[in-house]
């Protein structure tokens, strides 16, 4: 297996220039089951060997002078908690679904490495006490455990 650092254009990032972590070679997964528009976004053609395909991580990361990779940040919004890799964008999606909640804000607690759930805030309807009613249970019974606040 192998891998790089490239910019937004998919060109080599030189050290200490931040960029994407792409993962390649024969340990590469084929596909997320059922996915294909995640397939389309996250599995792309190496621009460096013909018939390749890449792996983009979503990891924010630079070289070190050293030739080590210095993690810095996710791309995007995901987040582990409790093993998952959990988009928090999901979560605000699931909790849009309950008829009481009108509009959601959704961070990871913990610093380093979030524990817990995902905190969340709900906003519903003026006449709906602070969080609404079968809020969890509902997102449960989706089958959507690991979004659950």
């Amino acid at each position: 297996s192998y891998h790089y650092v490239l910019d937004k254009n998919r060109r080599l990032c030189p050290p200490n220039v931040l960029g994407e972590l792409y993962l390649g070679g024969e340990g590469l997964a084929i596909e997320y089951l059922n996915r294909p528009e995640l397939n389309a976004e996250k599995f792309v053609a190496d621009p460096f060997q013909n018939g390749q395909r890449l792996y983009r991580s979503g990891d924010l990361v630079r070289y070190l002078s050293n030739g080590d990779i210095e993690f810095l940040n996710r791309i995007d919004q995901q987040v582990k908690i409790r093993g998952f890799r959990i988009e928090l964008g999901e979560i605000e999606q699931q909790l849009l679904q309950h008829p009481e909640v009108r509009e959601t804000i959704v961070t990871a607690q913990g610093e380093e490495r979030p524990q817990g759930a995902a905190g969340h805030q709900a906003r519903g309807r003026p006449e709906v006490r602070k969080e609404p009613r079968g809020l969890r249970g509902a997102i449960l019974q989706r089958g959507r455990g690991r979004c659950a606040p």
